[in-house]
């Protein structure tokens, strides 16, 4: 969340200004939930841009339920203070990983995914961007997304619902180490699936996953793959590829043991091609 403060002054000033201001007391467990629960709010309002002064003031414009939660000095104060790993060993674990500080509640907002709920039979695997234009080594920009500016994250999520099953957020090279491993796109899918494997559930992704390699392994995993395919794969027919004589409409099918080929024109001189491990016939809804 990016919420913004006073244009003029620097953290440090602003937090010894806080503290002389609301005091250092004891946080409750009770106050940390009502923090996270006042983010929602902002979050869910649409508000996360807005001046945080904005959001307290009592001349009708302000959010009312946020001054009768906490007051404004104590709202930033806990902000600035608040971290998710250990600073003191911070440090040493970032030689080796660039997500050191937040790596730890990550991998506990995972494992609470996966425990909290049953994905349906049909899952999904695509990227998102999360939008952030602050200090970050590993921002990344992506002209046809929304934001432009983010944080990219790999997501498997339930096709039904869109409930977040297993995560990972793309830090570009990792730093050598035990968490340096290769990340080409059938290493996501393998990795994010890991957690509903043998299953028989099944996964869409786009062309930039899918591949016939990634299809078979998935199958050893009793799971099933649906997605576009690159034209460019060697396992494309010629005459599936897009050309004037083909009409707009036209479908053509190829059947093997385990997966089905579909080369389908939506309009003139265009070819989308597919391939489904989960289909085995020339139905079409």
């Amino acid at each position: 969340m990016k919420l913004s403060n006073a244009p003029t002054s620097t953290c440090r000033e602003s937090s010894i200004i806080l503290q002389e201001n609301v005091g250092v007391r004891k946080i409750s467990r009770s106050e940390i939930m009502a923090l996270l629960g006042l983010l929602y709010l902002i979050g869910t309002r649409k508000e996360h841009h807005a001046n945080v002064r904005e959001l307290w003031t009592a001349n009708g414009t302000g959010v009312q339920i946020l001054r009768m939660c906490t007051s404004y000095d104590r709202f930033l104060f806990l902000l600035q203070c608040i971290h998710f790993d250990d600073l003191q060993t911070r440090l040493g674990r970032r030689q080796t990983d660039k997500l050191a500080p937040i790596c730890t509640i990550l991998d506990i907002f995972v494992k609470n995914c996966q425990q909290c709920y049953n994905t349906s039979e049909f899952t999904t695997i695509d990227e998102m961007l999360h939008p952030f234009r602050g200090h970050c080594s590993f921002i990344q920009y992506i002209p046809n997304k929304p934001a432009k500016y983010g944080v990219k994250i790999f997501a498997l999520r339930d096709a039904k619902t869109f409930y977040c099953n297993n995560q990972e957020i793309y830090c570009g090279k990792q730093l050598p180490g035990p968490y340096d491993m290769r990340k080409t796109p059938t290493d996501i899918v393998k990795q994010l699936m890991s957690p509903i494997e043998n299953s028989n559930k099944n996964v869409t992704a786009d062309n930039w996953y899918t591949n016939i390699p990634l299809l078979h392994y998935l199958l050893e995993k009793k799971t099933t793959l649906l997605g576009t395919m690159k034209k460019n794969k060697c396992e494309t027919p010629p005459e599936f590829l897009p050309t004037k004589a083909r009409k707009s409409g036209e479908s053509m099918f190829r059947f093997q043991k385990d997966k089905v080929l579909v080369s389908l024109v939506p309009k003139q001189n265009k070819a989308v091609i597919l391939v489904s491990s989960m289909h085995d016939s020339r139905v079409m809804d």
